[in-house]
């Protein structure tokens, strides 16, 4: 049996290893009964947004959608022997739990509700992908058939994906559109950047909600290596950075933090790159808090070191450097996958709340 709370203490420990959190903080969170330090819980969520239950033929019926938290892995990668590679010995990841005894009894019995008789094949079969860092909705398929169907419509864009995001600074728009295409930073590497000048491309959006680039000759793209990607933001509310929640540090990081101008907004994906909002709210010049991968530092040294293209106009305008560095004594990455809707599967929504809310403080 997975011991959740002893696998919550080795992750705060972790961070503080990693130099996220303060040593002050970690023990503050290690004696408390606040959220962070509750059992690891992956929540089962019910599809909303149809009066009706489930047809008895939907593919929905063979899914299970749950709310990871942040900082849990879909699964692990696994070294030359075949064994799990692991960030610390207690982590767990969602297939850990998905396939372990008393969650392969409750998917048999949610296949028998449907198909008497039919048991899970035991197979792990994630439909859609989040990062690490990012909690929200995930979901997994019980069946083949269930999995090829509601792939599908992740590969088609038909599906509306919702996210929340705690982002630097504090943005003059309260809606924007986000379009820079993406590409690997090198051939086959994990990270991304974006093309932000691309003279004679235009992205269209049609009215089924489809994305397609129009590409004349004379355009800079680079043929497959540039994927288009398209983001909606909309302006939710502009505060700063309360990540301590109702603890006191007793150090200096505290007012360094919460001095930061931070804002949270509402993001809508219409493509589905691989890190798509990290890469487009980095280049867009408010990269998202906590992010450790994607913030003015590394993205600085990066480009200078692998590649010549021009860089957004915004990234001439961010916010100093030693006000990025802050996002190190954040205790995550704030972005959240909130919202997941089907609507041609009878209109049907997954919806996960981020909480990101009280992490926002209204200027005094």
């Amino acid at each position: 049996m997975l011991d959740s709370r002893s696998c919550r203490y080795a992750y705060i420990r972790y961070l503080v290893e990693q130099d996220r959190i303060s040593e002050c903080f970690a023990k503050i969170l290690e004696h408390s009964s606040d959220e962070f330090m509750d059992s690891i819980v992956f929540e089962r969520l019910k599809p909303s947004g149809t009066d009706d239950e489930l047809r008895s033929d939907s593919p929905l019926n063979h899914i299970v959608a749950i709310s990871k938290h942040f900082d849990i892995q879909l699964d692990f990668n696994t070294d030359k022997k075949g064994q799990p590679i692991k960030r610390y010995p207690e982590e767990i990841c969602i297939a850990d739990w998905f396939t372990s005894k008393k969650s392969v009894s409750e998917w048999n019995q949610t296949l028998a509700n449907v198909k008497p008789e039919q048991k899970w094949d035991q197979k792990v079969r994630f439909c859609n992908q989040l990062d690490a860092a990012t909690s929200g909705i995930v979901l997994l398929a019980l069946t083949k058939e269930a999995a090829g169907c509601v792939g599908n419509q992740f590969a088609t864009r038909k599906t509306v994906k919702h996210y929340d995001a705690i982002v630097h600074g504090w943005p003059e728009w309260d809606q924007c559109e986000i379009d820079y295409p993406i590409y690997d930073v090198t051939k086959g590497s994990f990270l991304r950047a974006c093309e932000v000048t691309v003279p004679g491309s235009e992205f269209e959006i049609e009215s089924s909600g489809d994305v397609t680039m129009s590409t004349p000759s004379d355009s800079l793209v680079r043929g497959k290596q540039d994927k288009v990607a398209c983001t909606r933001v909309e302006m939710v509310k502009r505060g700063y950075l309360k990540c301590t929640n109702d603890y006191d540090l007793g150090t200096s990081e505290e007012s360094q933090i919460e001095s930061m101008k931070v804002s949270l907004v509402r993001i809508k994906i219409l493509t589905g790159r691989r890190h798509q909002i990290r890469v487009h709210m980095l280049y867009k010049g408010f990269p998202i808090v906590g992010d450790l991968v994607y913030n003015w530092v590394n993205v600085r040294q990066t480009m200078d070191q692998y590649s010549s293209r021009r860089q957004s106009e915004d990234l001439s305008e961010s916010p100093s450097e030693s006000k990025c560095v802050n996002h190190r004594k954040t205790f995550r990455m704030f972005l959240h996958a909130a919202k997941l809707g089907f609507p041609e599967l009878g209109n049907v929504e997954y919806r996960s709340e981020s909480g990101f809310e009280k992490y926002v403080v209204d200027p005094t």
